[in-house]
């Protein structure tokens, strides 16, 4: 009886066992599947530069993008690319601009200096996603502001391809002054388009930051013995550390991971 018994409690536990393995394997499934639940659309034949799958970027503004896109990369290898589509099937636009991203390999695979700006028009969201190469250039804050002062308001005003030009421009002048490149168009105004959202502070907006810098320092390491600029610390390097492992596309380009933000309109 005893033996027996000692061989049902085996026996169950093993079971259980078996149970649980298959119910892990399941939601690893389940997981996977979710993860790459969203539908990225291949890059369209023809120039990469401006993929608009929803067909609100006029001929005009195509061209132009293009060439300073093309220009921009011959000259630094990095690629901006703009991409217009209906809906995100419901993903949320941080993910579906990360995997368009890594799956279209956007810039330089060793530089890591693509840029994707991504609209999404049913959920009415945008997004510049960078690469770790040109996260100095564009940093979440200049992406930020290059959207609010370019992209939305003339979204709002249902001027969609003016406002993806504008934008457009002002990445592409952004890069283009990280890499000291000079770019020849018809249109200078639209990449200079990010000069004044990247200037310099004054020089008294500045000596504020290095005193205010200077003061917390003082009082983090003489009342808390420096425990909250470590807390910072961390936070950067692990925000600086994602990403790593992606891989590149049909463009055999780099991946994200450098930062990015998005907006609403």
């Amino acid at each position: 009886m005893n033996s027996g018994s000692a061989y049902n409690r085996a026996g169950k536990s093993i079971f259980r066992f078996l149970l649980q393995i298959t119910a892990c394997l399941w939601l690893l499934l389940l997981g996977t599947a979710a993860a790459s639940g969203a539908d990225i659309p291949k890059p369209m034949q023809g120039s990469l530069y401006v993929q608009d799958f929803v067909h609100i970027v006029s001929p005009e503004d195509k061209r132009w993008m293009e060439q300073v896109g093309r220009q921009l990369e011959e000259q630094t290898r990095a690629q901006v690319v703009a991409v217009v589509v209906p809906d995100m099937g419901g993903e949320p636009i941080e993910e579906y601009a990360t995997e368009m991203f890594r799956s279209w390999g956007l810039g330089n695979k060793k530089e890591n200096n693509g840029v994707l700006l991504l609209i999404a028009m049913k959920e009415r969201q945008s997004r510049i996603e960078v690469g770790y190469g040109l996260e100095g250039a564009l940093s979440d804050h200049l992406a930020g502001r290059i959207q609010d002062r370019y992209l939305i308001p003339d979204f709002q005003r249902q001027e969609y391809s003016k406002g993806i030009r504008n934008t457009y421009g002002a990445i592409v002048s952004a890069a283009a002054r990280e890499y000291k490149a000079a770019l020849k168009n018809p249109d200078q105004a639209k990449t200079a388009a990010a000069h004044s959202e990247n200037a310099e502070l004054p020089w008294w907006a500045q000596l504020l930051l290095i005193v205010g810098a200077a003061i917390f320092l003082l009082i983090d390491w003489t009342l808390f013995g420096g425990m909250m600029t470590i807390t910072l610390l961390q936070i950067v390097l692990r925000r600086g550390g994602r990403g790593g492992g992606r891989y590149g596309g049909r463009y055999g380009g780099g991946s994200s991971g450098g930062g990015g933000a998005g907006r609403n309109w």
